[in-house]
């Protein structure tokens, strides 16, 4: 099952380890993917079952220079 996990810290850049600690709960879900994507004081998770598309849309899904990320499930958020 998908899921979306995130944290905004105003005071410092964000660590990604946070972020994939909060997807590392989601692993009993079954997952077949997961990533995350950082901007300044932001950073969003994505867990993602790879139900249709197998071969593309890793998460973090990001336009062509990676300077937006979304996260999704099924619609874009």
């Amino acid at each position: 099952m998908c899921g979306i996990a995130g944290v905004v810290d105003l005071r410092r850049p964000c660590s990604p380890e946070i972020v994939e600690a909060q997807l590392a709960t989601l692993e009993h879900r079954g997952p077949d993917a997961r990533g995350v994507y950082l901007r300044g004081p932001a950073a969003i998770g994505m867990a993602r079952l790879s139900i249709i598309d197998l071969a593309t849309g890793d998460p973090p899904v990001t336009n062509e220079d990676q300077s937006v990320g979304v996260a999704l499930n099924g619609e874009i958020y």
